[in-house]
């Protein structure tokens, strides 16, 4: 009877060390896959036709605190950008997000902007013509990534709320 009681011991000590162990690895491959699972999932998708974008008769729109006047020549640098202004890309899950300039392909709606912009970041809407990039772009529904730099003029601007 005491060699039993040593053994079911022994035996409740084993179980909870092993299932402690699985539940530490189940815990650290969950924690090192989320990020990927959610990068591939919404990530942004590289862009197959970029004259197509930068090339509309309407232009694009961009979101900025930032005041400027219609008609000015503004350069979008996107090492100006905020550090958690950075695109995770969903063909490279495992990759380090890069800092991008963001616009939109037609005039957002208050979801789209505020699901791309910190509310407190989003003052003035601008339409901006004649786009030129030099950087690589991703698109996720209408919201459009450039790791680059991004030159355009002013064409038209609008208070956020409005």
């Amino acid at each position: 009877m005491l060699a039993g009681a040593a053994l079911f011991c022994i035996a409740m000590v084993v179980g909870a060390v092993t299932l402690a162990v699985i539940a530490g690895a189940c815990t650290l491959v969950l924690a090192l896959l989320t990020p990927a699972v959610t990068a591939y999932a919404q990530g942004y998708r590289r862009t197959p036709d970029a004259d197509a974008v930068l090339g509309s008769a309407e232009g694009i729109w961009h979101v900025t605190a930032r005041r400027w006047e219609v008609g000015d020549s503004v350069t979008l640098d996107h090492r100006r950008c905020r550090l958690r202004s950075c695109v995770q890309r969903a063909d490279r899950p495992f990759a380090l997000p890069r800092r991008a300039v963001y616009f939109f392909t037609t005039d957002p709606a208050h979801a789209h902007v505020l699901g791309n912009v910190a509310r407190s970041r989003a003052r003035y809407v601008y339409r901006l013509t004649d786009p030129r990039t030099d950087g690589d772009m991703f698109s996720r529904g209408i919201a459009v990534a450039v790791t680059g730099d991004v030159r355009a003029v002013i064409a038209e601007r609008h208070e956020w709320g409005e």
